[in-house]
C-alpha cells in the first residue's frame, strides 16, 4: 500500500455540490481531505480538497510519473456519478510502513526526521 497527497477541483455534471454530501462521502473513501475553497457558478459547482488517499502499491510504478495515471482513475473512481475531478495534483507518495499517516502534518515530521536522521 501507499498513501498519496494531493489535491483536486471537485466539478458537479448537475447543480450545486452539497458540502455535507461531499464531506459525509469522502469521509468514507478518503484518509483525510480538507476544503480549500467552493464556488458555484451558472455554469458550474466546484470543491478544491487537498487529500491523503491510500491505494495499492503498483510493481512496475516506481516514480511519481509513473503513477499519475492510475492516481488520477483512482481517485476519480472514488467519487459518484455526478462529480468529477480535474485534475488531480499529486505532491507526494510514500509507502506505508505499519499504520497509515492521518494527517497532513504528520508526513511533514516524517520528512523532517528523515532529513535529520538520514533515513
Amino acid at each position: 500500500m501507499i498513501q498519496v497527497i494531493g489535491s483536486s477541483d471537485i466539478y458537479s455534471t448537475n447543480g450545486e455540490i452539497s458540502m455535507s454530501f461531499v464531506e459525509d462521502y469522502l469521509n468514507d473513501k478518503l484518509v483525510k481531505f480538507d476544503v480549500i475553497s467552493k464556488s458555484t457558478t451558472q455554469q458550474e459547482s466546484r470543491v478544491t480538497i487537498k487529500f491523503i488517499m491510500n491505494m495499492n502499491k503498483i510493481v512496475h510504478c516506481i516514480t511519481l510519473e509513473d503513477y499519475n495515471s492510475h492516481i488520477f482513475n483512482a481517485f476519480n473512481s472514488l467519487l459518484p456519478g455526478n462529480l468529477y475531478a480535474q485534475p488531480v495534483m499529486v505532491y507526494k507518495i510514500i509507502p506505508i510502513k505499519g499504520e497509515p499517516i492521518k494527517h497532513f502534518k504528520d508526513h511533514m515530521v516524517e520528512h523532517e526526521n528523515s532529513i535529520l536522521y538520514n533515513t
